[in-house]
């Protein structure tokens, strides 16, 4: 089921799943809509494998992580406008000091981490556990600057 969610509750996901990684949520989470729908992964990942530009277009420092993050946000925004949907898709982008990633609000209202450069090579992550890794928040001075959605 679609579920349709204001911005208070996708902010409270982010926060709530997202908070210990990012320094300030309050200044570093934006969330721009006053509804969103849920996202199904299912959709998310059939649109990465089968885009032309998301799977082949990667040019560092032309088309890269941010490129495509930003496509592929466009790209849920573009369905929702033609498919008549009465709110957005949950999708958004996350920049971390060292890269872009994408993220959705998916089905069972669980925040899905998504490695839109890297799909094919790491996919997406769903546990909360393993996203300071899958973020590669580890690595010397990297952090999340910003989640927008």
């Amino acid at each position: 089921m679609k579920w349709l969610l204001d911005k208070y509750e996708v902010a409270g996901i982010i926060e709530h799943k997202l908070g210990d990684l990012i320094p300030d949520p309050a200044l570093q989470t934006i969330v721009s809509d006053k509804e969103y729908r849920s996202v199904s992964l299912k959709w998310v990942t059939g649109r990465i494998s089968t885009d032309e530009i998301l799977t082949g277009a990667y040019t560092e420092n032309v088309f890269d992580c941010e490129d495509m993050a930003f496509y592929l946000r466009t790209k849920a925004s573009l369905f929702s406008l033609h498919s008549g949907r009465d709110a957005p898709m949950a999708m958004g982008i996350l920049l971390t000091h060292i890269h872009a990633f994408n993220f959705c609000v998916d089905d069972s209202r669980s925040l899905t981490l998504i490695d839109t450069a890297n799909f094919a090579r790491k996919g997406y992550c769903r546990k909360q556990e393993d996203f300071e890794k899958f973020l590669e928040i580890d690595e010397a001075g990297n952090l999340i600057r910003l989640a927008f959605i």
